[in-house]
């Protein structure tokens, strides 16, 4: 692909930093130091309890099962179904029946839910 003459640089995109994060995720030292951020109740976010909200109106359907309709793109359906075990500010999951697995969707693709009964 190269000529035989040719001389690749050998440099690390990454400089070797100890301020820069490490992205080495399996490795990746944990830091006692820093503190985790405070998570609000979900029963004092207005989002929440209100039903005027798509989170607040789900969070009552909880342990239902639904279908969910996400819009991808700008003209493509995808339906997932199972139980729905939780809402988030941004997300919802759904186990589904036949695997037991967890589904994460985002809430502003969203378009129709259907409540199974």
């Amino acid at each position: 692909m190269y000529p035989n003459n040719y001389n690749v640089p050998n440099y690390s995109p990454m400089p070797n930093n100890p301020n820069m994060p490490n992205y080495n995720y399996p490795n990746r030292p944990v830091n006692p130091n820093i503190p985790k951020p405070d998570m609000e109740d979900r029963e004092t976010l207005p989002v929440f309890k209100d039903q005027e909200y798509l989170q607040g109106y789900l969070m009552n359907l909880i342990g239902e099962y639904v279908r969910i309709d996400f819009l991808i793109g700008t003209n493509t359906f995808l339906d997932k179904e199972g139980r729905l075990l939780d809402v988030g500010v941004d997300y919802v999951v759904l186990q589904e029946a036949e695997t037991d697995d967890y589904i994460i969707g985002d809430l502003y693709s969203i378009k129709f839910v259907k409540v199974l009964r």
